[in-house]
């Protein structure tokens, strides 16, 4: 994750590229960091490395790791707009989208799309994701719009919640399940629960019942990977159109009625 490093200039004037040659980065940051990853900011507006300083100047080097895929292609897609301003860009995934460019989905990602966008608003941005969806789940993301805003981002609590068709009926309207998940070691994607995995908490409450199916909000007390999709299987009410965890009979069955997506869809978030 990000670093943050912070200096108060001294020097009446001198451009940022020889300050700092002059102050020595702390090793970690030299090793292993190509200068594309090293974002500043002075007084808050980000700068390149020959902005000159001046005496009294707040500099901010942010070192952020999560960005090193900066090549994304700009290809055009509808993109759902559900916030934005100077800081953040907020969308709408639809399923079935990769959130970042993968070997398999190269050009095809949400990641694409919105690189598209700022070329095409004259927006000058990487993509920086706050949070990312599954493949097959659709709803909000969000997206800090500058390196340093992403760093800060990473210690700031999100409320997460989601909703999901779930099969069978779950007999207690709330509460919690508290299962650890850890890699599947027979995949390279899926994950399973294993008490040596790590501590992974899921809060739900049911809003509707029928009669061999739940509508559930579920949200996310720690975040790890497709554990919504986990624990809901593993408690005995997988997730409707899950190809990975769910009921594949079921799911079946829901194809045929023309439900080919996922049911689970990220429809809150709050910071």
């Amino acid at each position: 994750s990000g670093m943050i490093l912070e200096y108060i200039v001294e020097e009446d004037s001198i451009v940022l590229k020889d300050y700092l040659a002059k102050i020595r980065l702390p090793r970690n940051f030299r090793s292993g960091q190509n200068k594309e990853h090293l974002f500043f900011f002075v007084n808050n507006q980000e700068v390149a490395n020959y902005y000159r300083l001046k005496k009294g100047d707040k500099l901010v080097i942010v070192a952020s790791e999560k960005d090193k895929d900066t090549t994304v292609n700009p290809v055009k897609d509808n993109l759902t707009i559900l916030f934005e301003d100077e800081y953040f860009l907020i969308v709408e995934k639809r399923p079935g989208l990769a959130t970042i460019p993968t070997r398999k989905h190269y050009n095809q990602s949400l990641a694409n799309h919105i690189m598209a966008y700022y070329r095409e608003k004259g927006i000058v941005a990487r993509i920086h994701f706050v949070t990312r969806l599954d493949l097959p789940t659709s709803g909000i993301v969000i997206l800090a719009k500058n390196g340093y805003l992403h760093a800060l981002m990473e210690n700031v609590p999100l409320v997460k919640k989601y909703l999901l068709m779930a099969e069978g009926t779950l007999e207690q309207s709330e509460g919690e399940i508290v299962l650890p998940i850890a890699k599947d070691e027979n995949s390279t994607i899926k994950r399973e629960v294993d008490p040596a995995g790590q501590l992974a908490k899921t809060k739900y409450r049911v809003l509707a019942r029928e009669e061999n199916r739940s509508l559930v909000e579920a949200e996310l007390l720690t975040g790890r990977t497709h554990q919504i999709r986990v624990h809901l299987s593993q408690a005995g009410f997988p997730i409707a159109g899950d190809d990975k965890y769910g009921d594949f009979e079921w799911n079946r069955q829901l194809m045929k009625a023309g439900c080919s997506r996922m049911f689970l869809h990220a429809w809150k978030l709050e910071f």
